[in-house]
């Protein structure tokens, strides 16, 4: 019972930062390999307590008129299939490559954070932007597959788009949403699903992605690229230093 409290409040801290700034796995996989769960169901409970609370935080979100359904709809399939690719790749893939492909795709966003966005494109930032589907899949694949930095990578590039904050959660909970039911679906048919974990890391994901989607609206946006820059910077740190200890070990 211990446990399953203290994976209720992993759930709901990386929730809590996944929905603001992206990189909630940076709380929650450590944290739960930590407390002796094994790598392949930590991946699966993610995806699936990711998945449910992108639903409710979406929900919201529409409701507020942040994000249209339509938006919603036009990268889930893309979404759907790069996740269910995304966790048939995960077996055949070593784990450890896995950290060193997030590890490159994670300094390039930091650099990338701190380049000024053209004004020119950024002033005539369309509703829809052209060139998303092949970041949505893109990313989508790697977020099946395994993850960590999924938000905090699609938030930088919707962000460099022009795109507004709260749109900017919306359409990646949309992403996170989709790739992450596709993997789980691979995930539960793989037999690596423990119910009992996903369910109490789900349970307290859905209420930090809510108490997220309150407080969103009162940051300003240097604020949120400040803790952005953090978030990815920590991640890489978390990643090369798991690699590091794997490397010293072997």
């Amino acid at each position: 019972m211990e446990l399953l409290i203290t994976l209720f409040f992993v759930g709901l801290s990386s929730q809590f930062i996944g929905t603001l700034v992206g990189s909630g796995g940076l709380i929650t996989f450590p944290a739960m390999l930590l407390l002796g769960v094994p790598v392949h169901s930590t991946i699966s409970a993610n995806k699936l307590s990711n998945a449910i609370s992108s639903t409710t935080s979406l929900i919201t979100l529409v409701k507020q008129r942040k994000i249209a359904v339509s938006d919603i709809l036009k990268g889930g399939p893309i979404g759907l299939i790069a996740g269910v690719i995304g966790g048939l790749i995960t077996t055949s893939i070593p784990e450890p490559l896995m950290k060193t492909i997030a590890i490159f795709l994670l300094v390039f966003v930091l650099v990338l954070s701190f380049v000024k966005p053209n004004e020119a494109s950024r002033n005539s930032a369309s509703k829809n932007p052209k060139g998303l589907m092949p970041i949505y899949f893109g990313i989508g694949v790697y977020n099946g597959a395994f993850g960590p930095g999924q938000g905090s990578l699609l938030m930088h590039f919707l962000s460099r788009k022009g795109i507004d904050y709260l749109k900017t959660i919306g359409l990646t909970r949309a992403n996170t949403l989709a790739s992450g039911l596709g993997a789980v679906v691979t995930y539960i048919f793989s037999g690596d699903m423990i119910w009992s974990v996903a369910f109490a890391i789900t349970i307290g994901g859905i209420i930090g992605g809510q108490i997220a989607i309150f407080i969103a609206p009162k940051m300003s946006k240097k604020v949120v690229h400040h803790l952005m820059r953090v978030v990815v910077i920590l991640l890489i740190i978390q990643l090369l230093g798991e690699n590091l200890i794997r490397g010293i070990l072997s």
